[in-house]
């Protein structure tokens, strides 16, 4: 497994748009991702980290916009929760059509979403688009929170070109939450942000 710098981004690009498997750093903790095309690569994550089919992968994402041409046209109070959160340390749960959230693993008609609060990784989304990812650990295993800690964990397992080297990270993984159209919001996940604090965006937004 090759180490590369935030100099090497292109390279980064370059082995995603090949369908490889790559470590990336996210604002929370270093992920194993691919190309959301990559059907190759979808099932190689899946490999890596003997993680069970039926447990979907997050999609990470650039911007609002993007997650918004990747799923269709959301509901206003989806969107104005978005752009009110991201980017940031926050997965949202959102309907898509069976076909898209099929590609991930997940059995209902729904994706996991996030925008990383990180300026590298969103130039890396930037430039190959959607990408399905995991956190880089064995299934069960605490994620890894820099790249020596990626390269340990699978020193001994092939199928990972390489790992974006961005630094320590903080090491606590994203709040993930179920968004519905009505902007009705469960949390499946505690994380870094509060669950007080969405429900205080909702009631704020819902306001007008």
């Amino acid at each position: 497994m090759k180490r590369l710098t935030p100099n090497d981004l292109a390279e980064a690009a370059a082995l995603l748009g090949r369908g490889e498997v790559v470590g990336i750093p996210t604002d929370t903790v270093y992920g194993i991702g691919c190309r959301l095309e990559s059907t190759d690569g979808v099932a190689r994550l899946f490999a890596l980290k003997d993680r069970p089919g039926d447990v979907a992968l997050p999609v990470l994402v650039a911007s609002v916009e993007m997650a918004v041409e990747l799923v269709g046209e959301v509901a206003p109070s989806q969107r104005a929760l978005l752009t009110r959160w991201w980017p940031g340390a926050v997965t949202f749960v959102v309907p898509c059509e069976p076909e898209l959230a099929a590609r991930v693993g997940s059995t209902t008609a729904s994706i996991g979403l996030r925008c990383p609060d990180d300026a590298l990784t969103r130039s890396l989304l930037s430039e190959v688009g959607p990408m399905a990812v995991t956190s880089a650990n064995l299934h069960g295993a605490p994620p890894a929170t820099s790249a020596d800690e990626l390269l340990d964990a699978f020193a001994q397992t092939s199928g990972i070109a390489a790992v974006l080297d961005g630094g320590p990270r903080a090491g606590a993984s994203s709040t993930v939450v179920s968004l519905d159209e009505a902007g009705r919001l469960t949390v499946l996940r505690d994380g870094p942000i509060d669950r007080r604090d969405l429900e205080a965006s909702i009631e704020e937004i819902s306001r007008g």
